[in-house]
C-alpha cells in the first residue's frame, strides 16, 4: 500500500512538469502555459460535455428518481 501511494505521488509529480511556457516575452509575469493540443482537447472537452448534458445526466436523474 505504501509502494503504491509513493508510485501515485512520483507520478502526479513527474506529470506536473509536463507544461511549457512559450517564449514570447522576457517578463515572466507575461508568460502563459502552452499547449500544442489545445484544439484536440477543446473539442473532446466540447463532445464529452455534450453527451453529459443530452445523454449521461437525463439517464442519471432518471436513475436516482427511481431509485
Amino acid at each position: 500500500m505504501l509502494l503504491a501511494r509513493v508510485f501515485v505521488v512520483l507520478s502526479l509529480g513527474l506529470l506536473s512538469a509536463c507544461t511549457t511556457l512559450q517564449p514570447a516575452t522576457d517578463d515572466p509575469s507575461l508568460q502563459t502555459s502552452f499547449d500544442p493540443l489545445e484544439g484536440w482537447n477543446r473539442g473532446v472537452h466540447t463532445f464529452n460535455d455534450t453527451v453529459d448534458r443530452v445523454a449521461l445526466r437525463p439517464i442519471a436523474k432518471g436513475y436516482d428518481a427511481v431509485v
